[in-house]
């Protein structure tokens, strides 16, 4: 339900969740409100880099120095979390209850379900990974290229870029080949083309045939955020 909020007192204070205006929604599983966890971004890109802040607050007991708590997540992983498994990570909350991790995005889209134990109780919130998409796309082809006598196949590698992280995982790129810039009659073919990788880059097989030119245009397509497309051209020299 979208813009809903609500209100509730812990101690002097009062606290508002909210599904549009705030960026947290925590979810009780067990005991009072004397945990809370609340995230800088509910909506961040699936880039590999960006480092989302995971907030808690603990209301304990004053005379109880410090507060441990367990936090887990099931998409992402936390920075310095000094576990085997990069999931889970363990904070030591400050005098004043506050605690605080970073999570790292993945490079694939989907929803991390964020769990906080502490002294008995759990809270968990949301986060959901969108698609990064990528800014722009580079070729990388061989100097030249000496096909065999069916034609092919020459091995082309595009690389997906963006200014910060990569783009996510299972993007598809558009190839073709042309006997003069993009404009000009095709020439060969490509094989099956894979989606790119966690690192933003795909191979793919070219066959040039054997009746083709000399030279030969590679074009490569993709999507941006905004729907246009971005691309790439290099020239392929085949060697006879």
């Amino acid at each position: 339900m979208m813009g809903l909020h609500r209100a509730f007192v812990i101690g002097p204070a009062t606290v508002v969740l909210c599904t549009a205006a705030c960026v947290h929604v925590t979810d009780r599983v067990a005991g009072t409100e004397s945990l809370i966890v609340s995230v800088s971004d509910s909506v961040p890109a699936a880039d590999g880099a960006t480092l989302v802040q995971v907030m808690i607050t603990l209301n304990k007991d004053p005379s109880d120095p410090r507060g441990i708590v367990s936090l887990n997540t099931t998409a992402g992983s936390f920075a310095d979390s000094g576990h085997a498994q990069p999931s889970s990570i363990t904070l030591i909350a400050d005098t004043s209850g506050s605690a605080l991790a970073l999570l790292r995005a993945p490079h694939d889209t989907g929803v991390a379900i964020l769990t906080a134990l502490s002294n008995g109780e759990a809270r968990r919130t949301t986060v959901h990974f969108v698609e990064a998409f990528p800014e722009s796309i580079e070729i990388e082809l061989p100097r030249s290229a000496v096909p065999d006598t069916l034609g092919g196949p020459v091995t082309i590698i595009a690389s997906l870029i963006r200014a910060y992280g990569t783009p996510s995982t299972g993007r598809e790129v558009v190839f073709s080949a042309n006997t003069q810039s993009d404009t000009g009659p095709p020439a060969g073919q490509f094989g099956i083309v894979p989606r790119s990788d966690s690192l933003g880059r795909l191979m793919v097989n070219y066959f040039p045939g054997p009746a083709a030119p000399e030279t030969v245009f590679v074009v490569a397509k993709t999507l941006k955020a905004t729907g246009d497309s971005v691309a790439a051209q290099a020239r392929l020299i085949l060697t006879p």
